[in-house]
């Protein structure tokens, strides 16, 4: 194992959809025990393939290890974007909301101190 560049791992990775063009593509190849989370919206209909390509890099055998989910998403925005962007708006309107009437009873109060004799 020793003399084995990080070149030496890489392992292409694409993903073509059903009229077969690239909608994800690793050209440069991947070398490491993960790597950030790809993301793509699924335009057609049909099946999408990953192609692992170990032409590259060093001629030994190699591992991959393959997590995926699929999500649904509104205007090509995950679901779950869309109700964490909800849930901060809600939370950020609540606080502005709780402030104002901070700011109103305050001065409530203050005016009602400066009226007493």
């Amino acid at each position: 194992m020793s003399g084995r560049s990080a070149m030496g791992w890489v392992i292409k990775f694409y993903v073509a959809d059903p009229i077969n063009h690239k909608v994800v593509d690793q050209s440069i190849g991947i070398a490491s025990t993960g790597f950030g989370g790809l993301f793509f919206v699924a335009q057609h209909d049909g099946v999408y393939t990953m192609h692992f390509d170990n032409s590259v890099g060093d001629p030994f055998n190699k591992t991959v290890s393959l997590s995926y989910r699929i999500t649904q998403s509104v205007f090509g925005i995950p679901v779950e974007h869309l109700l964490l962007c909800m849930l901060i708006t809600t939370v950020v309107l609540i606080l502005v909301v709780v402030v104002i009437m901070w700011m109103e009873r305050s001065k409530a109060t203050l005016h009602t101190l400066k009226s007493k004799p």
